[in-house]
């Protein structure tokens, strides 16, 4: 394995080669973060990290696209309330306020 920045060292642990941070990665600019990232994700071929950021990628897109069921319904139930309190105020009003 090659080096690709003076500021990582590559070692072996249980033949499995994984990455050491020496300094933190906010001293590098954005392609040489890039390259880095993508060279620990080549070298970390456990079976079970790549089902876990699987997982993990599955579960982030559920919380940012689909809200759970039981809070669309409480939204639903929200809103029919708020809809028909508007309703028996403007009724209200029309009793006050008579429409010429």
């Amino acid at each position: 394995m090659k080096m690709i920045c003076p500021t990582m060292t590559f070692t072996s642990l249980n033949k499995k080669k994984t990455v050491r941070k020496k300094k933190s990665l906010m001293l590098l600019n954005q392609n040489e973060k890039k390259s880095i990232i993508m060279a620990v994700n080549q070298t970390t071929t456990s079976k079970q990290s790549q089902m876990k950021s699987v997982l993990w990628r599955r579960r982030e897109k559920k919380a940012v696209y689909k809200p759970s069921r039981r809070k669309q319904k409480s939204t639903r139930v929200k809103e029919s309330l708020t809809m028909a309190q508007n309703k028996v105020m403007a009724l209200h009003l029309f009793d006050h306020y008579p429409v010429s």
